[in-house]
């Protein structure tokens, strides 16, 4: 881990934070995000560090978080989501998930959602109601499409002072990476109801986030993973002139 005090400008010397981010035994491989990581803001565990996390070996995935409740200095791992590998027919197990991100919800529960490595070709997901450390059963998500590509979630406003509850989610509504679209749910995850293509080419990771004027920001591959490019959109667009949120605090 490194840190920088001025934007970026200068950084520490790197500090090994592996044993307390890595399982001792098993895994051969591990990934944080890729993504964001984010910070709670409500609920018993106001402030905590999440980032999402993703462990092998190879095909056999499990979810999880690593957290930090002051900010950043120590880390703990969170348990594995439950139901990340199921049998197959085979007599072997599979794994349903894989890279991950993760999202607070209204009443300070988090919620994941990770790429499918199995099942159905859709989104995964699990919500847990002690900031990241234990998570519900993994679930499918039937309205959000997934070829088997690393997507992002992310909170756009809280329902506090006006705003309604949005998530926004952005990926590929396709059974291939394309048809980049971006969708935005009112009821913390549970629906999807409004939808619209972003990019209707080539589009695989992506990464959402907003901006200080309450624009929305995509950064996204194209032309398979040769090139990046950044997305900029309004609320106004994404549901037809239906909505226009105030300016938000921070981005």
């Amino acid at each position: 881990m490194v840190v920088s005090d001025d934007d970026g400008a200068t950084w520490s010397k790197p500090e090994d934070v592996t044993r307390t981010t890595k399982h001792a035994e098993r895994v051969t491989i591990l990934a944080s995000g890729p993504g964001l990581g984010i910070q709670l803001r409500h609920g018993p565990y106001q402030g905590r560090l999440i980032i999402p996390f993703n462990e092998g070996p190879f095909g056999q995935w499990n979810v999880l978080s690593v957290y930090s409740d002051d900010r950043g200095r120590t880390w703990e791992l969170g348990e594995l989501a439950p139901g990340c590998r199921v049998p197959n027919p085979k007599g072997g197990e599979i794994s349903l998930v894989n890279e991950v991100q993760m999202v607070e919800l209204a009443d300070g529960r988090v919620l994941l959602n990770s790429r499918k490595w199995g099942g159905k070709a859709v989104r995964k997901t699990a919500a847990s109601k002690d900031g990241g450390a234990t998570w519900s059963q993994i679930e499918e998500v039937s309205a959000l499409r997934d070829p088997g590509c690393m997507a992002s979630i992310f909170r756009y406003t809280f329902p506090e002072r006006g705003e309604r509850s949005r998530i926004l989610y952005s990926g590929p509504d396709s059974n291939s990476r394309d048809t980049g679209t971006v969708y935005l749910s009112y009821d913390e995850g549970q629906t999807w109801p409004v939808k619209k293509v972003l990019f209707p080419g080539s589009f695989a990771y992506s990464v959402l986030t907003a901006l200080p004027d309450g624009s929305i920001g995509c950064l996204f591959e194209t032309d398979g993973t040769d090139r990046l490019l950044f997305a900029r959109f309004s609320l106004e667009w994404l549901t037809d002139g239906k909505e226009h949120p105030s300016k938000l605090d921070s981005p």
